[in-house]
Formats: structure tokens, C-alpha cells, sequence
């Protein structure tokens, strides 16, 4: 495959990669079971990048690094806004996914298409996990939303797609 754009940056999740090119758009290819190619549709994988529907103005986009049964990507937009789609159990994507998908016999909530995290918080920088998200804000805040069974969230709260503030205790 060669990409017959410049590439500003790439970022590589479970079975999927995706690239932001010089226009601030968003490329994605590889595995595609949880929507996590932001294509409107989930399904058969596909090794040929195709543009992530209905996000523009792309800052940086992540994937987590980490190998997960369902996947999910996010992305910054220059509103400082975070955007993210694919699969949505935990909350993972910060909003609620009215859409179901298909993964390894098992069907979950997910998104195939980018939608901003229900939240007034701006970021500087994302980092998805397994089955949740982090992000520090422009304030130097950090706040995760998504799955905690192991504490992940940085709070005894429970799992949830609200951004949750991750306080620290310095003694």
C-alpha cells in the first residue's frame, strides 16, 4: 500500500492503524469489527486507508497501544475538543452509543462514526487504554472516563462515560 498523501502523523491500535494528513484529516485501515475505522459502518477489515466521516480540523488522533479485545480511537480537533469512535462498553468513548456491533461472537455498544466526548473540558493531549480514556487538559487537569475495574480511572468511582478529574495526593 502506499499513501499518495503526506502524512503528519500516524498512530497504531489493535489490528488498526490511522494517520492525520496535511489537510487535518483522519485516514484509518486495518480491523474493523468495533467501527474503529470511523467509516459509518462496522465489519470486514480493510487494508486500504480510508477517511474517518464527519471530522475535520484533526489536531492529533490516538489509538490505544495496548492490545484489546474491541478497540476504539479518539482524536483533538482545534478546539481542543476530544472526538472518539469505535467501541463504546465502558464508556470508553465519553458519551453513550445507540449503535451495536459484532466482535468475537460477543455484540456490544459502539460508535462507527466520530463524536465529541459529552464534556465542556478542553485537552492537551489524549491517551486511550484498553477499555478507557485519559486526557490532560489545557488547565494541566487530568480526567479519564471508561471502564475502572482496576482503578484505572484514578477513583473509586465506577465505570461511566463521564470525564472523571484524577486527583493527586502528594505527601
Amino acid at each position: 500500500m502506499t499513501l499518495t498523501f503526506p502524512a503528519t502523523a500516524v498512530t497504531a491500535g489493535p489490528a488498526f492503524t490511522c494517520v492525520l494528513d496535511a489537510s487535518s484529516r483522519v485516514w484509518c485501515w486495518g480491523a474493523n469489527f468495533a467501527g474503529q475505522l470511523g467509516r459509518g459502518a462496522s465489519g470486514d477489515p480493510s487494508g486500504v486507508p480510508g477517511e474517518v466521516v464527519g471530522l475535520e480540523g484533526v489536531d492529533e488522533v490516538f489509538a490505544p497501544a495496548v492490545n484489546s479485545v474491541v478497540a476504539h480511537a479518539c482524536a483533538l480537533v482545534d478546539t481542543a475538543q476530544a472526538w472518539c469512535w469505535g467501541a463504546a462498553d465502558q464508556g470508553r468513548l465519553g458519551r453513550s452509543a445507540s449503535e451495536t456491533c459484532t466482535g468475537f461472537n460477543e455484540d456490544f455498544p459502539c460508535s462507527t462514526q466520530p463524536a465529541p466526548v459529552e464534556t465542556t473540558l478542553r485537552f492537551s493531549t489524549l491517551a486511550p487504554g484498553a477499555d478507557h480514556t485519559c486526557g490532560l487538559t489545557t488547565d494541566g487537569a487530568v480526567y479519564c472516563w471508561g471502564g475502572n475495574d482496576a482503578g484505572q480511572l484514578g477513583s473509586t468511582a465506577s465505570e461511566g462515560s463521564a470525564p472523571v478529574r484524577v486527583t493527586f495526593d502528594r505527601q
